[in-house]
């Protein structure tokens, strides 16, 4: 049966996001995944996960692709020197290791065209899918604010402001016990597959959302 799911925070661990596809998860071109973004920075392959996820739609796999803070970063560090080097910062010297490059002029149009094409949130029935969270404060319009989209971790497990919605997202990460306990309406993905090491950390989270059921792969890169 066709299958809903969608993936957390992954920067740049490829062989984990490989192992939770396809060993944990076992997707199939019938299963619609959502990547909640952040693909890049920190972790040792951006390259490889990008190459990853526009691989699965260059194959045929139903993929939607979000928009994260860094994927932000990176798209306005091209029109800024300034930005530019605040991406550097926050990861993106890893992602450009990982590309063998030396400029962010010279990251190949395949990979810029794919974050340009990402998407600020997704809908699907009663669940609504973004990288950070909502603005609260708008009612109906909270869609609309995409700062609060990309950056915004203003949430708690249970919001009355969704009304019949939930909200799924990343951004914020949160040690994995406390990731799979989640039951309200508000659903956080990101259990901070980059910093393992750190105590509840490192893990790639999934979450079949038909079946209320997440799914986690130890950081293996």
């Amino acid at each position: 049966m066709p299958r809903t799911i969608a993936i957390g925070d992954i920067h740049g661990c490829n062989e984990t996001l490989l192992n939770l596809l396809f060993d944990k998860l076992e997707i199939n071109k019938d299963d619609c995944i959502i990547f909640l973004g952040d693909y890049v920075d920190r972790g040792p392959n951006s390259s490889g996960v990008l190459d990853t996820i526009i691989g699965l739609n260059l194959n045929g796999y139903q993929i939607i692709s979000l928009r994260g803070n860094h994927e932000q970063m990176l798209l306005e560090g091209l029109e800024d020197e300034d930005l530019f080097g605040a991406w550097l910062e926050a990861g993106g010297k890893q992602t450009m290791q990982s590309m063998g490059i030396d400029y962010i002029e010279e990251i190949p149009d395949i990979y810029i065209d794919f974050l340009k094409s990402t998407k600020m949130y997704f809908r699907k029935g009663e669940d609504v899918f973004v990288h950070g969270t909502l603005n609260f404060n708008l009612g109906e319009g909270f869609f609309e604010d995409e700062d609060e989209l990309l950056w915004g971790r203003n949430f708690e497990t249970d919001r009355s402001e969704l009304g019949i919605y939930r909200m799924i997202h990343g951004h914020t990460p949160r040690p994995l016990d406390y990731i799979i306990s989640q039951t309200g309406n508000c659903i956080n993905l990101d259990s901070g597959c980059v910093y393992v090491g750190q105590e509840g950390y490192g893990f790639l989270t999934a979450f079949i959302v038909d079946e209320n059921k997440f799914v986690h792969c130890p950081y293996i890169d």
